[in-house]
């Protein structure tokens, strides 16, 4: 019933927007529509089904709230409440931020945790400070002081306000694309990138988890949400059933992908692709109704775009290289290599 009700809503839709689904600009003005009309249990679906394909390239205005919906940080069957709810948010986050961090005029970020925490707290503001220094560099918004400092801070508070998982070196690369996309609205970005962040921690922290404590594999992977390890196995599967020579060669050469494939889904890619690329590519993960699964059919796309030359090297450390870079070389065709996802994604589903 819940998929015939967005089949319905889809083609009302499209009937007040003549257009096709698979034409990005008609799509985007769907979406747009959708966002107008939004309500009912059957709201979410549709952004979901709109967004998954990927937004319009002119769609940076849009994107910060179909993420919001995506990520779950407001309701989208209660479009009504929307404007009140993004309101105390953000309102939340300056108390959050107020307690534990001071913002000097110079930029400067002073500690406000009181003892016995606050040289442990100051460590971390530490860490935070010299990842974000090198984080996008090659962004001119990044390289602004005002936006490192707006992203040590969301990453500070994030850390005092989630001791279980605090900051842990990666975080910067997810919340600098969260940041970015925000970044529309210059006055609240930091405060709508924090909980973009926290909605989106919340699903994908196993990873970070699992990296931090590599030691602890059994307690890091119960704390995934589909499991950090069952993540890379997934992947290793994708690929010996899509592309077995490949998967043989690699084994053969002792060069297995799991280092990689573990680094690109704890990350969605954050630190292998170009930030504008990035952002493609998450309008489909976090669209995706399996929650991420959709990751695992993009590294499978990866691989696949780079299989002739990895076929072509046998030494280990040439393969390593290759795979390291790989990333970027498939977003050189970003939209073949959403293709190349979606239609991975649509057999897979389609056997199931």
């Amino acid at each position: 019933r819940a998929a015939e009700a967005v089949e319905r809503q889809l083609a009302s839709l499209q009937a007040a927007t003549p257009g096709a689904l698979d034409v990005p600009e008609d799509r985007a003005e769907l979406l747009r529509r959708s966002l107008e009309t939004c309500s009912g249990d059957s709201s979410g679906s549709i952004i979901r089904t709109l967004s998954f394909r990927g937004l319009h390239c002119g769609s940076s205005e849009l994107r910060p709230q179909v993420w919001r919906l995506l990520l779950g940080c407001l309701p989208a069957a209660r479009p009504s409440e929307w404007g009140a709810l993004q309101g105390e948010m953000r309102t939340m986050y300056v108390k959050y931020k107020a307690e534990v961090l001071a913002v000097h005029p110079d930029l400067r970020l002073e500690v406000r945790v009181e003892s016995p925490r606050r040289m442990e707290a100051m460590h971390v503001l530490q860490q935070i400070q010299k990842d974000v220094d090198r984080t996008q560099q090659e962004e001119e918004h990044f390289r602004r002081p005002a936006t490192r400092t707006a992203l040590a801070s969301l990453l500070f508070v994030y850390a005092q306000m989630n001791p279980d998982t605090q900051y842990i070196q990666g975080m910067n690369e997810v919340a600098a694309v969260a940041l970015h996309v925000m970044s529309v609205d210059p006055e609240f970005e930091e405060a709508d990138a924090f909980w973009c962040f926290s909605y989106l921690m919340c699903e994908i922290k196993g990873g970070f988890l699992s990296a931090a404590a590599p030691a602890d594999a059994d307690k890091a992977d119960a704390a995934a949400p589909a499991g950090a390890a069952e993540g890379v196995a997934a992947v290793d599967r994708l690929l010996q059933r899509y592309d077995p020579e490949l998967a043989r060669h690699l084994q053969a050469c002792d060069c297995p992908t799991s280092v990689f494939v573990f680094c690109w889904r704890t990350m969605l890619f954050a630190q292998d692709v170009p930030l504008a690329d990035v952002v493609c590519l998450w309008d489909s993960f976090l669209a995706d109704p399996r929650r991420f699964e959709a990751i695992s059919h993009a590294c499978l796309a990866v691989l696949q775009v780079g299989r002739e030359e990895l076929l072509r090297t046998e030494e280990q450390g040439a393969l390593a290289a290759l795979l390291r870079r790989l990333p970027r070389v498939a977003c050189a065709d970003v939209d073949g290599l959403l293709r190349r996802l979606w239609a991975v994604c649509a057999l897979e589903r389609r056997a199931q």
